[in-house]
């Protein structure tokens, strides 16, 4: 082991200095986990200071880059046929089980896990990245089509939304009329692809769906191949698409396909050629494919469009900062290579500027409540701050009612949260060291930086806003348009630790994360929605066939005075997004009574699942209520196919 020699920290060094900053707040924050036992607030600054410590350790004790050990080519051959029989395998484990069950799950983390030893240990004459590119792809579209074509219907609540209610009638009226009163009619592309693919290929708009935004945000994935490589080299750059193609959030918008999804490909697109934008000269190509994508994701979703406009902001940021010296100032002394010093120093500037001119009109227009986008959004933000603004203002928890038990409960609940936030724990690691590497980089830093700052300002629309109560822009939507600058800068920290650390510690190193990091992203609550691996803890957020029969034959039999049913959440959301009845939520009163009068609809999953009802006017949990309480056997029953029922209960509303 060589050692570096300590002056190298007596220098001005503004990575050094930007680690030691890190590690003390690190410490300032760890007194959150005092306050709250979210497992967010208690696990990052525990990342975030492991990071640290671990880059400045790495950073004093190696000063020379090594190769990392290698396979044979007889083993790594090996490894491909095991993927492609593991492959097949996985489809006929999805085929037989009809949903993405454990076993499943814990096969296709395996082949994720072959996938890395592979990017990790491969001698370079072995090493194909089109190969290895291949079988990610591969990978990942038998991960998200084994969910879709297992799952009856669609999965997620707004997916039914999108289709039932808004692309049939533009597919059967030819028109954007339906749109007219929402805000997708100034953001139709998701519903007009939908529509135009199901008229071209003679299907049913479900498998439209599928084909088109379902397979493109599948395989857009590769486009972070082509970002990373201006940082790393071909290797680590498919180490980067291997990280985001089985992030748990991606995985999610792969399977729950909404607008955001379509949104989620567009900014991957504008992430890439940002970054090319700041690398190499800009060509008028660029110009018009970094203008091409930004229309497109303006009329594809707002959220999504609000998220691409602060990637464009803070490029244009970086890129003055450093055209007026202001950045050599922060951020330390830069040379650029040759090559480097004919970029353009006002190609973003342009971009951004037409680009918000572009959105400004667009959601000027965009009809909102009464109003337009871009006059309710402010006053939204304003009644927000007004009425739950406050420090660890999180979501309420309400107690149970005396009849009922909590569906996650006990030291296991917490375990379990710790699982789904494990994997995104590890790439925020990555995260954190990747950008102390750009900080010490000494070329395409400037485009660096700007993934980093990208980075850093969307996990405050993630993290810290929630924290102080403010959702009003759904931070669930960002983690995955996030995912893509941390897959690029965590690879280069994951390179930076693998070529500077030497022994067996970092072969074991590698080989636990090839291990642990798919398996906890691809098994989270995320990426599992259709098929929860904690059912009694996380919500499923799709329906068996008798589930789905029982909402379709309920708008035929009107059992129902005025048209309205009870239920559980999410089950509740299917039933007017079907064309069957209005549905609300069962509510229990105080006292623990049930406080619902009319049509209860029942189903298994409220029993021994987790499922979401009412205990007051603002407070909801996850509950397992008897079914003698909400459908007893001796009650009023019309319907029951076996699975679930529809009785009418006397209970006075409380």
């Amino acid at each position: 082991m060589r050692v570096l020699n300590a002056s190298v920290f007596k220098k001005n060094s503004v990575d050094v200095n930007a680690a030691i900053v890190g590690l003390v707040l690190a410490i300032i924050l760890l007194p959150l986990r005092t306050l709250s036992s979210e497992p967010f607030i208690t696990a990052i600054p525990v990342s975030l200071g492991l990071a640290c410590l671990s880059y400045l350790v790495v950073r004093w004790q190696y000063d020379s880059t090594t190769e990392l050990p290698t396979i044979s080519t007889t083993l790594s051959k090996a490894s491909t046929v095991a993927f492609v029989f593991g492959l097949g395998t996985l489809v006929l484990i999805a085929q037989q089980a009809h949903a993405r069950t454990v076993p499943f799950l814990l096969l296709a983390s395996a082949l994720a896990a072959v996938i890395l030893v592979q990017l990790f240990f491969v001698a370079d004459d072995a090493f194909s990245p089109g190969l290895v590119l291949a079988q990610i792809l591969a990978l990942s579209v038998v991960v998200r089509f084994a969910s879709l074509y297992t799952t009856p219907g669609f999965v997620g609540v707004d997916s039914w939304t999108h289709i039932a209610l808004y692309t049939q009638p533009i597919f059967e009226s030819q028109s954007l009329g339906p749109l007219a009163e929402v805000k997708y009619y100034a953001a139709p592309l998701y519903h007009i692809l939908v529509a135009t693919t199901a008229q071209w290929l003679g299907v049913s708009l479900r498998d439209a769906l599928f084909l088109s935004v379902g397979l493109v945000t599948t395989l857009f994935t590769v486009t972070i191949f082509g970002a990373s490589r201006f940082f790393v080299g071909e290797r680590w750059a498919v180490v980067a698409v291997a990280l985001y193609a089985v992030a748990d959030h991606v995985v999610r918008w792969g399977i729950n396909i909404i607008p955001t999804s379509l949104g989620l490909v567009f900014f991957v697109a504008l992430v890439y050629y940002t970054v090319r934008m700041l690398s190499v000269p800009a060509r008028l190509r660029d110009y018009g494919m970094m203008l091409f994508f930004s229309v497109a994701i303006i009329f594809t979703h707002q959220v999504s469009a609000f998220i691409a406009l602060v990637l464009l902001g803070v490029a244009t940021t970086v890129q003055l900062l450093f055209k007026f010296g202001h950045g050599q100032t922060i951020f330390g002394e830069q040379n650029r290579p040759v090559s480097e010093e004919a970029v353009d120093s006002w190609s973003l500037t342009v971009v951004t500027s037409l680009y918000a001119g572009i959105l400004a009109v667009n959601w000027s227009v965009t009809p909102y409540a009464n109003s337009t986008f871009i006059e309710f959004m402010p006053r939204l933000l304003e009644f927000t701050i007004a009425q739950s603004a406050g420090f660890l203002n999180l979501i309420d928890s309400s107690s149970p009612p005396p009849v009922a038990s909590p569906s996650a409960a006990g030291p296991m609940a917490q375990y379990v949260a710790y699982f789904d936030g494990m994997g995104y724990f590890i790439l925020f690691f990555l995260t954190i060291v990747g950008s102390l590497v750009v900080l010490h980089l000494r070329s395409r830093r400037e485009a660096g930086l700007v993934l980093v700052v990208a980075t850093a300002i969307m996990m405050v629309f993630t993290f810290l806003f929630p924290l102080f109560g403010v959702r009003t822009f759904i931070p669930s939507r960002w983690y995955a348009f996030m995912y893509a600058p941390m897959a690029i800068v965590g690879t280069l920290g994951l390179s930076y630790l693998a070529h500077r650390v030497t022994g067996r510690q970092i072969v074991v190193g590698l080989v636990i994360f090839a291990l642990v990091f798919p398996g906890t992203m691809l098994m989270s609550q995320s990426a599992t929605e259709d098929n929860p691996v904690f059912p009694d803890h996380n919500i499923r957020y799709a329906y068996s066939e008798s589930e789905l029969a029982a909402v379709y034959t309920a708008g035929e039999i009107d059992p129902a005075a005025g048209g309205l049913v009870y239920t559980d959440h999410p089950y509740k959301t299917v039933f007017p997004r079907s064309g069957s009845y209005e549905a609300e939520t069962i509510r229990f009163a105080e006292d623990g009574s049930l406080a619902t009068t009319g049509v209860i609809v029942y189903r298994p999953l409220q029993s021994d699942g987790a499922t979401l009802f009412e205990t007051g006017p603002d407070s909801s949990g996850t509950y397992d209520v008897p079914q003698s309480l909400l459908c007893p056997e001796d009650g009023e029953k019309f319907y029951d196919n076996g699975d679930v029922q529809m009785c009418r209960t006397q209970t006075t509303d409380g």
